[in-house]
């Protein structure tokens, strides 16, 4: 139902997703599992700017493997877009493991310096 006021617009949008919160919901899980991919697409073009096509010539560049660690990528969940936080430019594709160590590093050259200077003082 469409009101002239924005504002009654606003609060009947409010007040249906209140009343149909777990129906609406249900409909989202089922309408991203059965467009999964076009899903994933939409997600990577609106967070990175890539389309699907980049997406897997990234893949195929890098023969499915990370970046860093070149271990085989299996499936959309072991496999991460990395990319700048300050200019939003992708890099490439690395494993959960490796994403995850580089956020925890914040990215910073000076700590992952120090920390390959650590383990290799106490390599033997």
């Amino acid at each position: 139902m469409a009101y002239k006021n924005h504002q009654d617009n606003l609060r009947y949008g409010r007040e249906y997703y209140k009343k149909n919160r777990l129906i609406m919901l249900e409909n989202n899980r089922k309408h991203y599992k059965e467009n999964r991919e076009r899903s994933l697409s939409r997600i990577r073009k609106s967070k990175y700017g890539i389309s699907l096509e980049e997406y897997k010539k990234m893949i195929r560049n890098q023969k499915n493997k990370c970046a860093v660690c070149f271990t085989k990528l299996i499936g959309d969940r072991n496999r991460h877009v990395d990319h700048n936080h300050k200019t939003n430019k992708v890099r490439g594709l690395l494993c959960k493991k490796c994403n995850l160590a580089l956020g925890l590093l914040n990215e910073d050259l000076k700590i992952i310096q120090g920390l390959i200077k650590y383990l290799r003082k106490y390599e033997h």
